[in-house]
C-alpha cells in the first residue's frame, strides 16, 4: 500500500509529531510512504533523514484556487500511485483533497487535532 501525508505546517507541534510518528511508524511496517510539505518546515528537516520520499510545496490558504498547484500535487499522486493520503491542516484539505479527487485517490483521512 502507498501512503502519503500532507503537511504544510512549518512550525513544530502535536499534529506534526503524530504526522511525523505514524509515517516513520507505518515506513518500518514495510508501507510505501511519501510526504508532502512545505520548505524550511521542521518537519522537512526531521523527515530528511528518514528515507521517507519527499515532495515541497508553497501552500497557503487561498491555494486551491490556484489550477497549477492543484494540477501538480494531482500529478504528484497519480505518478506514485499514492491510494491513502492523509491530510492536517484545513488549508491541506482544500488543495489535496481536491487533488487527491482528481487523481483517484481511494483513501482521503483528515486527521486533526484538537487545541486543549
Amino acid at each position: 500500500m502507498t501512503i502519503c501525508f500532507f503537511n504544510s505546517h512549518k512550525a513544530w507541534g502535536g499534529g506534526e509529531k503524530w504526522h511525523f510518528d505514524m509515517a516513520t511508524c507505518l515506513q518500518d511496517k514495510g508501507y510505501q510512504v511519501h510526504f508532502i510539505t512545505s520548505r524550511k518546515s521542521v518537519l522537512l528537516s526531521k523527515l530528511d533523514k528518514t528515507g521517507i520520499k519527499l515532495k515541497t510545496i508553497c501552500i497557503s490558504n487561498l491555494s486551491f484556487l490556484n489550477p497549477y498547484k492543484v494540477f501538480r500535487v494531482r500529478k504528484y499522486l497519480k505518478k506514485n500511485q499514492i491510494q491513502t493520503l492523509i491530510i492536517n491542516l484545513p488549508s491541506d484539505l482544500k488543495i489535496a483533497g481536491t487533488a487527491a479527487k482528481l487523481a483517484g485517490v481511494k483513501k482521503v483521512f483528515y486527521r486533526r487535532g484538537s487545541a486543549i
